[in-house]
């Protein structure tokens, strides 16, 4: 038996990672400071506590499984990393270099990193091909977006020194039920609030002509699903195919579908880039979204009544 780690393996994106890993019959791992016991049958997957800014305890997990790959998730996020650089760094970055570690001693075969968008600062990068993006010097403007591009170097140069592949896949602003972000909530929300009937009002904090490269969770879980199973990865760096919103736009296609959710937007600036089309991804790769994010929408729609 050989087993697939993923840290971060109970938050947002770790759940459906781990989820659709056990679906397509992987042995799957789940590792998160917030998981408590190795065999609860809340899930179809085995789940185990660890803190990664501990090397030992890292060490524990590597040496009782036969792990051939490891998806890494775990991280202090943007908004809690201005908060508490200490922590950030704690976790962003020691706890990386405790995984890479790790996975350097125990010969760990692939290390699938989830890194941001962020690492490319709010540059225009409407005009730009996707892999002429990729090729770009990334320009990060905070805490996050900078552990994320440190954390991508230092995978790249464990795998020039000691071998085993490092792939980095830099994640869109992703949306989908069930996110427990207070921060981003209204990611969560667009979908939750389609099956309340109940008026609504969701707050998006950018303004309305602001426009997001949006990936829905399910759809990220099947790009890392995808990254696991190839056989060749021609690079140490993807992007995540995303649709460009406008924010505006967003809300009217929202109030298209469901008129009881109305939309407002603040005045924050997103810290992201504008367009992340991911295309080299999908021809390398071979990854096809499963539908667009008008048909998510719709769907979800759709499971509790048409409207």
């Amino acid at each position: 038996m050989t087993v697939i780690v993923v840290t971060g393996g109970q938050g947002f994106i770790g759940r459906h990672i781990c989820s659709a890993l056990a679906a397509r019959g992987h042995d799957v791992l789940a590792v998160d400071m917030r998981s408590a016991d190795a065999h609860d049958t809340k899930y179809p997957y085995a789940t185990v506590a660890c803190d990664i800014r501990h090397q030992d305890g890292v060490d524990r997990i590597f040496h009782h499984y036969p792990v051939t790959a490891l998806i890494h998730l775990a991280s202090v996020l943007n908004t809690a990393s201005q908060r508490s650089p200490f922590d950030a760094t704690q976790v962003n970055i020691l706890g990386s270099l405790h995984l890479l570690e790790a996975a350097r001693r125990y010969h760990v075969t692939r290390f699938l990193y989830g890194s941001s968008i962020s690492v490319y600062g709010a540059q225009d990068t409407s005009v730009v091909a996707d892999h002429e993006l990729l090729s770009r010097p990334p320009a990060p403007e905070n805490l996050y977006g900078m552990s994320k591009r440190y954390v991508e170097m230092l995978g790249e140069t464990y795998q020039q020194q000691f071998g085993g592949q490092f792939v980095a896949l830099r994640i869109a602003s992703v949306i989908g039920a069930g996110a427990r972000s207070s921060t981003s909530r209204w990611r969560s929300e667009v979908f939750e609030r389609l099956g309340d009937p109940h008026a609504a009002v969701i707050d998006v904090p950018y303004p309305g002509e602001a426009e997001l490269p949006l990936v829905h969770v399910g759809d990220v879980a099947g790009m890392f699903v995808r990254l696991v199973e190839a056989a060749h990865l021609p690079r140490p760096v993807y992007n995540t195919p995303a649709e460009t919103w406008a924010m505006r736009a967003l809300g009217d296609y929202i109030g298209s579908i469901a008129p009881h959710i109305r939309v407002t937007f603040g005045r924050s600036a997103t810290g992201n880039p504008t367009t992340i089309t991911g295309n080299t991804f999908m021809t390398e790769v071979g990854y096809t979204p499963e539908m667009s994010l008008r048909e998510r929408f719709r769907e979800a729609c759709s499971l509790h009544g048409d409207r």
